[in-house]
Parts: C-alpha cells; sequence; structure tokens
C-alpha cells in the first residue's frame, strides 16, 4: 500500500467492510482446503499400511505348516538367546520380604509386652489402693473401738465416783442418825 502510495501520490481509501468479509472467507476457503489436503494423505496412508498388513497376515495363513514351525522355531531362538540370566533377586526379595515380617511381628511381640506390664501395673495400683482402704478402715475401726474403751472406762469411773458418793452420803446420814 505504501508503494502504491509513493507512485500514484494518491491516499487510497481504507478497505470497507465488505472486502474485510470476503478477505476473511478467502483465508477461511485455503485453510480448508489445506486441511482437506492433510487429511487424504493420513487416510492414503494409513490405507497404504492397512494394505501391508493385511498382505503380510494372508501370506501368514498361506505359509506351509513346515515353514509356519520354521519361523516359529527362528523367533523361539531369538527369545530363548535374548533372555536375561538369572540373576539372585528373588532370594534377595524373598529375603526381604522375611525380613520385613520378622521385624512387624517383633513390634506387634513388643507391643504385646508393653500392653502386658501396663496391665499388670495397673492390677498393682488397684490391689495397693485396695490394701491401702483396707488398711484406713482397720484404723478407723480401731479408733472407734478406743473411743467406745475410752468412754466405757469414763462412765465406769464415774459410776464409780458417784457409788463413793452415796456411799459417803449414806454413812454421813448413818453417823447423823447413830449421833442422835
Amino acid at each position: 500500500m505504501r508503494a502504491e502510495e509513493k507512485e500514484t501520490g494518491i491516499v487510497p481509501d481504507e478497505p470497507t467492510e465488505l472486502e474485510n468479509l470476503l478477505e476473511q472467507i478467502i483465508a477461511l476457503e485455503e485453510s480448508a482446503e489445506a486441511e482437506q489436503q492433510e487429511t487424504g494423505r493420513e487416510k492414503s496412508r494409513k490405507i497404504e499400511s492397512d494394505g501391508a498388513k493385511a498382505e503380510d497376515i494372508r501370506l501368514k495363513a498361506m505359509e506351509k505348516l513346515k515353514g509356519t514351525r520354521k519361523r516359529q522355531s527362528d523367533g523361539m531362538e531369538d527369545n530363548q538367546s535374548k533372555r536375561p540370566r538369572r540373576s539372585g533377586n528373588r532370594a534377595i526379595s524373598y529375603l526381604s520380604q522375611r525380613a520385613d515380617i520378622n521385624y512387624e511381628l517383633k513390634q506387634e511381640e513388643l507391643k504385646l509386652k508393653r500392653d502386658q506390664q501396663e496391665f499388670e501395673k495397673k492390677q498393682m495400683e488397684v490391689s495397693a489402693n485396695a490394701q491401702k482402704q483396707f488398711q484406713e478402715q482397720q484404723s478407723q475401726l480401731l479408733k472407734v473401738v478406743l473411743q467406745q474403751q475410752q468412754q466405757q472406762s469414763q462412765q465406769t469411773l464415774l459410776m464409780m465416783q458417784q457409788q463413793q458418793q452415796q456411799t459417803k452420803a449414806l454413812l454421813d446420814i448413818m453417823e447423823r442418825i447413830v449421833n442422835k
């Protein structure tokens, strides 16, 4: 466009909406044609590869039994020669699994021992608490018995004092009666 402006000295008008739309339609048609050509190429490639596979299958089906055996034996020899040598991985894997199982068993055994020890400790605490309560009850009972004995001895003492006072009062009365 700039070249056109320089040559003629006239500035062309801006493209109209119709011209813009026509350019878009042309671009879309070109891209659609390119896509069709690409899909056509892909389809032809696929048809060719499918045809080659079908031809190979037909040839294998038409082959004699002897040829099939020979082809299979050739394939087996290749597979046997490519077969890797056994290593000690199985033994190592087995030993590793065995060690893991032993470790888990030891952990469970230790847990059971801890649980048993905790259970025995709780039983001892319960037994000690029961014994302590029994001793406290015995000591309270002994205190009550001692208090009762003290009360009885005090009552006995009071009764003796009263008897003495009564005896003294009686003697005083008898002396008064005799002295009169």
